[in-house]
């Protein structure tokens, strides 16, 4: 891993478990990180839809994803966003 970057070792879906049972913006301890999850529900073209932003506060690296059609499928996806974003 790069220097400052996320280190962080877990299995994304255990992270996700963790996101989908809180409210829609929440601040997360995890792995002596600080997470910032945002979660929105929208109207688009007619279809619901479901965009997420994850954020390390730690160090300023955040993933997001749009235009899913579940909160848990936007944060998954936020998720791997954030952890590739550290590759």
């Amino acid at each position: 891993m790069n220097g400052g970057g996320l280190n962080l070792q877990f299995d994304p879906q255990v992270l996700v478990g963790l996101i989908q049972g809180l409210p829609e913006n929440h601040i997360l301890e995890y792995g002596g990180h600080r997470l910032q999850v945002q979660s929105k529900g929208r109207l688009h073209k007619w279809k619901w839809v479901w965009d997420a932003q994850v954020k390390d506060l730690t160090t300023g690296i955040q993933g997001s994803s749009r235009h899913y059609k579940s909160r848990g499928g936007a944060i998954e996806h936020a998720v791997e966003d954030l952890m590739g974003r550290n590759l």
